[in-house]
């Protein structure tokens, strides 16, 4: 982590908070690749597996909703990093 202009405790603890949601959403993002790749090898041709497909489904909504919170956990670490400019500016 480079050092900020920030001297505050939110900003390193903000910016963690982000590479941290970033992180995880990288990996969440090659898992959800992962199950298309999968989802799609079961619909075409022959190999057509209903119950691989939903449990593949439920498994890509599961990843869909982890996106999401990864999502909210950057938007919290924005949050504390805002914090500590409006700190530092008063």
């Amino acid at each position: 982590m480079e050092k900020s202009k920030y001297k505050d405790e939110f900003f390193p603890i903000g910016a963690s908070v982000i590479e941290a949601g970033i992180k995880l959403e990288e990996q969440l993002t090659d898992l959800l690749k992962v199950q298309i790749k999968a989802l799609r090898s079961k619909t075409t041709g022959k190999d057509f597996d209903i119950d691989f497909i939903e449990k593949t489904n439920a498994y890509t909504k599961t990843i869909i909703m982890a996106l999401m919170m990864a999502d909210e956990q950057i938007r919290r670490g924005l949050e504390l990093c805002e914090k500590s400019k409006q700190q530092k500016e008063s």
